[in-house]
């Protein structure tokens, strides 16, 4: 009976990413050689670790870390990685035993650094001057529109200050006027039953002296008569008064004392 076993896998667990590591060692090998030797220094990195890659294809047939489909891209990409070395040997610097070269070098590199740093620190200052400047911004923006507010809140008030004050001296203005009404009608009404009084006292003055008069007028006045007030206009004596003579009750019919008006 043959025993069969079941295939194994060579899955690694989940998360586990040798790919992105292979890559990341690349771009600090790549970083080294530029930062190391400028242009050159990248040139022969990239060839080294190109040559290397394909190598391992045409050798193992697998793709590798950069991914070359079968071995004949190996050599191909072989064949570049020993072009791109001679290439970098070509513009690589004459070695030079003069110390200041080997000084100058070094200060290069770090001015480099020094010069990245700067620019880190000058775009770090840029980035807190634009953030203060966002916030006083806003602060400036913020006291405007309360100061705004403020503005609006005591014109309203002010408003209506003014209406009630306007109201008031509205109510005030007509209660005088009112006033003034109600004292005119009581002096219009004083005014006529002073007048009316008096003139009922001038009406009862006069009928007292007409009575008075005609009392008196038979003793003074028996040698004339007038039989009506055409005798008397005719006679010449009209208007006749109490007293006249030929005055009479009959010619002085509303008793005012004045005879044939």
């Amino acid at each position: 009976m043959t025993n069969v076993n079941p295939p194994t896998s060579d899955r690694r667990p989940r998360g586990f990413r040798p790919r992105y590591i292979g890559y990341a060692l690349v771009a600090l090998a790549l970083l080294l050689g530029l930062v190391s030797s400028g242009l050159s220094g990248l040139l022969i990195m990239a060839g080294l670790l190109g040559g290397g890659f394909a190598l391992y294809t045409v050798v193992s047939g697998r793709k590798g870390l950069l991914g070359f489909p079968s071995r004949g891209a190996g050599a191909l990409a072989s064949v570049g990685a020993v072009i791109v070395l001679v290439v970098g040997g070509v513009v690589a610097p004459a070695p030079s035993s003069d110390p200041s070269t080997a000084a100058g070098e070094s200060q290069s590199v770090a001015g480099f650094a020094a010069t990245s740093q700067a620019d880190k620190d000058r775009a770090d200052q840029e980035e807190r001057a634009k953030v203060a400047a966002d916030i006083e911004e806003e602060k400036r923006a913020k006291l405007e529109a309360e100061r705004a507010a403020a503005d609006a809140e005591a014109a309203r008030i002010a408003s209506e200050e003014a209406a009630q004050q306007a109201a008031a001296e509205q109510a005030a203005a007509d209660q005088a006027a009112a006033a003034a009404a109600a004292q005119a009608e009581a002096d219009r009404v004083a005014a006529e039953q002073a007048a009316t009084a008096q003139a009922e006292a001038d009406r009862v003055a006069a009928e007292q002296a007409a009575a008075a008069a005609a009392a008196q007028a038979p003793a003074r006045s028996t040698s004339t008569y007038y039989a009506n007030c055409t005798a008397a206009r005719a006679a010449g004596a009209a208007p006749v008064r109490v007293g006249d003579p030929g005055y009479a009750s009959h010619l002085d019919r509303d008793g005012d004392g004045i005879g044939c008006e």
